[in-house]
């Protein structure tokens, strides 16, 4: 896409970790970050699970397919940063998860979901019973078409981007971010930590993390 290209091309050396869900066949697909590691697709009913995106293919997520992408030797643990991926998702009525990225501590995690409306919810939990950030857009995303998503945390609170537009926010928001929990993990459409949320169903296409936080010019410019 345009867009992410754009942000690839100003921030390239900040990219943590970049699936761009292009491989349109198998159960393995490719992080083009730093480590260059394989991601899983778990739980697949088939292999088929490749669709158009906005650039080449996209994932389609069935509700019980997750992509696990875990190892002992990465760190996400940055205290800034930006989260961008493409989804796409379906009529819904049940909150569902879209990215997890877990931590050292048990039930450390931040979790990226969908409300049962589709409106963007994130939350970050130090502890299974500490939540620094539980935050909710107002707006929420149609079904059956692209949306461009964005988080940031500058370092004050998280900022979230639908299409290019900052969404209003409700919710507790705090400096908090990767580097509070030492995050190392990340599952895509699955949480392990919050057991309430179904898997992902619909599409999610060039998902990345970046160390950095993207200036709202170049999220507008898609």
């Amino acid at each position: 896409s345009a867009s992410l290209s754009k942000i690839m091309t100003i921030v390239s050396n900040t990219i943590r970790s970049f699936l761009p869900l292009n491989e349109n066949t198998g159960l393995i697909t490719k992080d083009e970050g730093p480590w260059q590691r394989t991601c899983t697709l778990e739980s697949a009913q088939s292999t088929s699970m490749w669709r158009p995106g906005v650039k080449a293919s996209a994932l389609f997520f069935d509700g019980s397919l997750f992509l696990a992408c875990e190892t002992s030797t990465i760190s996400y643990a940055f205290a800034s940063g930006t989260i961008s991926m493409w989804v796409n998702p379906p009529t819904t009525t049940k909150a569902c998860a879209l990215m997890e990225i877990t931590g050292t501590t048990a039930g450390s995690a931040l979790i990226i979901s969908l409300t049962s409306i589709s409106a963007v919810k994130v939350d970050l939990w130090t502890s299974l019973s500490s939540h620094p950030i539980s935050i909710t857009s107002t707006e929420q995303l149609s079904p059956n078409s692209f949306h461009f998503l964005v988080l940031t945390q500058s370092g004050s609170a998280v900022k979230v981007y639908i299409d290019g537009i900052a969404a209003s926010l409700t919710g507790s928001n705090s400096g908090s971010w990767l580097s509070t929990i030492s995050a190392k993990n990340m599952t895509i459409g699955t949480s392990k930590v919050a057991s309430s949320l179904a898997n992902f169903k619909g599409l999610l296409d060039e998902v990345m993390l970046q160390s950095v936080v993207i200036p709202f010019s170049s999220i507008n410019s898609q």
